[in-house]
Formats: structure tokens, sequence, C-alpha cells
């Protein structure tokens, strides 16, 4: 008969002190190892064939509402190209008589509503006395005569273009600089070269013309042109007065405004007061935080507020006398102080 096995201590079965001691799993049956196989083929199969979705092994990324605002918002244009802002002298023969031009706009969303035209003023060659004296005095020759380049950069048109906030086509052509040079006279022909340069339509934009000093005898050959909605003369009043009284008298879905200086109130005055122009020193801003359309329709509120009710009153006159307290020219000069355009440019764009 065997013995029984010796009973195992304490010392014998704590592995801590017995480390030869290794307690092992027992090793498993092959059929057990072809069972558990089995399980996991038979799980795999169910879950490909119950997943019949689309999606369902690759799920797609849940989506974001759409906001019904968000598809009616036109894309974005972004601010004309620096490069593309000059146009230079064209080569065609069917414009050859456009020089270089500055086209400007801002980046906008949809449609551009204005095309804003700047004549710039004269700057008239130096006559030989004042020559004869310049060499006496030994002064150095005449200083070169301004080009579109110097316009442009020196009285910071693109800054101040900006700064009105209009959504604009702004164009600024190389303008006579005196009266012996040519004028842009033939609009309908101009603005086709725009539009074939910028690929932006001009035909169906609304025209608003600036004048500056001499800048001002071009603007009588571009009133007939019914696009032509808003006229701003800054101190460019010289005899063509009759022009703008019929522009006054007759164009009834039309705008003058007229921009003097101390010096010049008196000649401004005599063709404007009889039109029966309204004479203000500062342009009336709309002062309620509601957009035009609403506050033009909400009469009630219009009328609470006095500034908002200057400002429709102004907007509905046919010639505004604009008593601005800048010079003609210099460092107060009405250009130069880069506030009188972009007032009035912002005005107008407010106005219903």
């Amino acid at each position: 008969m065997p013995s029984k096995p010796a009973e195992k201590t304490a010392a014998d079965t704590d592995t801590s002190q017995n480390p030869e001691i290794q307690e092992t799993a027992p090793a498993m049956p092959e059929c057990a190892k072809k069972s558990r196989i089995l399980k996991y083929l038979r799980a795999l199969v169910a879950t490909t064939l119950l997943c019949v979705a689309p999606g369902c092994i690759n799920p797609e990324k849940p989506k974001k509402p759409v906001s019904a605002d968000s598809t009616a918002t036109l894309p974005k244009h972004p601010e004309i190209d620096k490069n593309k802002i000059l146009i230079p002298t064209s080569t065609d023969p069917r414009y050859e008589k456009f020089k270089d031009i500055y086209v400007w706009h801002p980046e906008y969303i949809g449609d551009l509503k204005y095309i804003v035209i700047y004549f710039h003023g004269f700057d008239r060659e130096e006559s030989w006395g004042k020559k004869i004296i310049r060499f006496i005095k030994r002064k150095g020759p005449a200083p070169p005569r301004w080009t579109l380049k110097d316009y442009w950069e020196r009285q910071e048109l693109e800054s101040q273009f900006r700064i009105s906030g209009l959504p604009a086509l702004f164009i600024v052509p190389t303008s006579a600089r005196d009266g012996s040079e040519p004028k842009v006279i033939d609009i309908k022909n101009f603005l086709e070269y725009i539009q074939l340069k910028t690929g932006i339509n001009t035909a169906d934009k609304y025209i608003i013309l600036i004048a500056h000093s001499g800048g001002g005898s071009t603007v009588p050959h571009w009133l007939d042109d019914p696009r032509v909605k808003v006229v701003v003369m800054s101190d460019a009043l010289y005899g063509t007065e009759s022009h703008f009284r019929r522009m006054v008298k007759e164009k009834l879905d039309s705008q003058l405004i007229m921009i003097s200086t101390p010096a010049t109130r008196g000649k401004h005055a005599a063709l404007l007061d009889p039109l029966g122009a309204l004479n203000l020193e500062k342009l009336p801003k709309l002062a309620t935080n509601n957009p035009q359309n609403t506050c033009s329709s909400d009469a009630g509120q219009c009328q609470e507020n006095p500034q908002d009710k200057a400002f429709f009153e102004a907007c509905r006159a046919k010639a505004i006398h604009w008593k601005g307290p800048w010079d003609h020219t210099g460092g107060n000069g009405i250009v130069y102080k880069k506030e009188a355009f972009p007032q009035v440019l912002r005005y107008i764009g407010q106005c219903p």
C-alpha cells in the first residue's frame, strides 16, 4: 500500500519564502483551444452580416446643422489686387485716349452698388514770368508737375475711400491738369473700358462724381448720363454754373453737393441760394442704430431723434451747400485733411 504523501507545511506553501516552488496553471487541452477560436470566428461573421447600414464600419462624422441664412450669403470678393490698381495707358486704338487710371474697391459680399469717379485738380505748368523770377532768386528749377501717381499717393485716396466704408468701385482717371489738356468726356466708352479691364459690370451701378478744383471742368460732360445720381464739387466751381443750375432744375432723381471754403462762399451762395439749396456747416449723421431701411420706414422713431430728422431732410434736398472749414489746398486743404470725402461718401451710402 502506498504511503500517504507528507502534509505540506506553511513554509512549503509560502512562495515568498520558497521561490523554487512555482505554481503554474494547468495546460489547456487542444479541444478547448479550438472551441474558443470557433467562438471568435462566429462572433466576427455575425457582426459582419448584421452591419449592413452605410457607414457602419467607417461611420461618418455628424454634419453641423445648416442655418437658413448661411445658404443665402453671397460669396465674398477680396479687395482688388495691389498689382491691378493701376490700369496703364491703353494700346488699344478704341481706348488709346484714356491715360493711366487708378481703380480700387474694398472687400465686399454681393454686388458693388456704386461707382465713384474722382477728377483731381489742375497742376499748371509754371509760367515764363515765374521761371524768370525763380532764376533771378536762384531757387533752382521748377518742381515737376504732378502725375496721376502723385495725386493717388499724396492725397492718400485709397485710404480715404477705405475709411468711407462705401461698397463702390472707385476710379481715378488722369484728368486735365490745365485747360490745354484733354478731358475724359466720353462716359460710355470710358466705363466700357473699365469693365473690360476689371471684369466688373459698370452698367448697373449708380455713379457718384467727385471733383476738386480744376477737375470740376470735366463734370458737366457727364451730367446727362442717367446713372449719375450724386455730384460732389469740392471747391471746384469755375464758370460752369449754368450746367449745375440745369441739373438741379431738370434732373429729378439727383443731388448736387457743393463744398465751399471761406474764400469761395460768395460765388457758391450766388448759385445755390436761388435754387433753394440746404445750407449746412456739417453733414448730419444717422444717429439711430437701426438699419437705414428700418429707420426710414419707421417714421416715428426717426422723428423722435432731431439728428435723424436733419439727416433725412438732407437726403431729400436737391442741392446742398456745405460750408466747410477747410482751405482750397495745403495742410488744411479739403482733400488733404482726409475728412470731407469720407464723410460725404458715408452720408451718400446711408441715404435711402
